[in-house]
């Protein structure tokens, strides 16, 4: 493949500033533009978008509750350890069964598993940020579920996790795979 314009101009930027961190800012635009030249026209900019911090390029799907909701927690220090105080949104979704798509994440090997994580990020999405414990859940299946790198939606009662020391905000439980 010849060296592109876009390349040859963040080469040649990266040779005029000797500053790593500078230089590491070119280096993620170049590997984002090399992305976006590889992708179907309408997916580029959402490559690009999503790279940036906007919203992610997978459609949310009907019926679905929206990861933004779950982001209404803050942390309160109380004797010492930080616990999560959840807002209204989460609040009024306790104990309801919902419906939430995300990607699975094992916490061992295997190929069904009862007990995993559900994230809102890909965990092999280049792009994307690690997330954070309002961004995924813990979960608990009905029966076990086969692993997909492809965006699932499952179906479970929600349990706000209010101690502290579980490191997640969030618990499905006897979830199922729906989609």
């Amino acid at each position: 493949m010849p060296i592109s314009a876009p390349f040859a101009a963040c080469l040649a930027w990266f040779r005029a500033h000797e500053s790593w961190a500078l230089g590491l800012v070119a280096a993620a635009g170049f590997v984002i533009a090399l992305a976006a030249m590889n992708q179907r026209p309408g997916q580029a900019q959402a490559l690009i978008d999503h790279a940036i911090g906007l919203p992610h390029p997978q459609a949310q799907r009907d019926g679905t509750v929206a990861w933004p909701l779950f982001t209404a927690v803050t942390l309160r220090l109380h004797d010492g350890v930080f616990q999560p105080v959840f807002g209204a949104g989460p609040s009024a979704l306790e104990g309801r069964v919902i419906n939430v798509q995300g990607y699975f994440e094992p916490l061992e090997a295997g190929s069904r598993h009862s007990h995993f994580l559900l994230a809102k990020d890909s965990p092999t999405c280049p792009y994307c940020l690690a997330d954070g414990p309002d961004q995924m859940m813990e979960v608990y299946a009905a029966e076990p579920i086969a692993p997909s790198q492809d965006a699932m939606v499952l179906s479970g009662r929600l349990t706000l996790l209010r101690e502290a020391g579980s490191g997640l905000y969030y618990r499905l439980d006897q979830a199922r795979r729906v989609d």
